[in-house]
């Protein structure tokens, strides 16, 4: 472990935060851990594009770490960058991608994940929309 701590530290980095290692489970949430992951790159000065996707590798275990191997040489940075609104560049081909953000959240994030989270948004609005009618008095008819 002190090894790889001195490893992911080089002049002006520091250690303050640890981010969590990910392993491509169903259980966890990829969104939520790249989220995490930048903000302790934020808090360790991990700088740039290249730094980041050195030091991912460290995190990155299990499904996770061999999906990475198979796709880093493909991956050109490290989050998408919005120009006025639109993203910034197209992919090259069909299976290239731009950044470790794209190819993360595609691979991770699957189709029965957006489903539940659908679910849990829809259930949120329905519970906020029957809570307002009965504030309200609101009988719809």
């Amino acid at each position: 472990m002190m090894i790889m701590l001195q490893a992911l530290t080089k002049v002006g980095e520091s250690l303050n935060l640890m981010p969590e290692n990910y392993y491509g489970k169903d259980d966890e949430d990829p969104v939520e851990w790249f989220k995490k992951f930048n903000y302790a790159a934020a808090a360790n000065n991990w700088m740039g594009d290249e730094r980041k996707l050195q030091i991912v590798l460290s995190f990155l275990k299990g499904q996770a770490l061999h999906w990475f191997e198979e796709v880093k040489d493909d991956i050109r940075g490290w989050e998408k960058k919005e120009k006025d609104g639109e993203e910034s560049e197209e992919k090259e081909d069909n299976d290239r991608y731009n950044t470790f953000e794209e190819a993360f959240l595609k691979k991770f994030v699957s189709r029965e994940k957006r489903r539940s989270w659908r679910r849990q948004l829809d259930t949120l609005k329905q519970g906020e929309t029957i809570q307002l009618h009965m504030q309200f008095g609101y009988s719809g008819y």
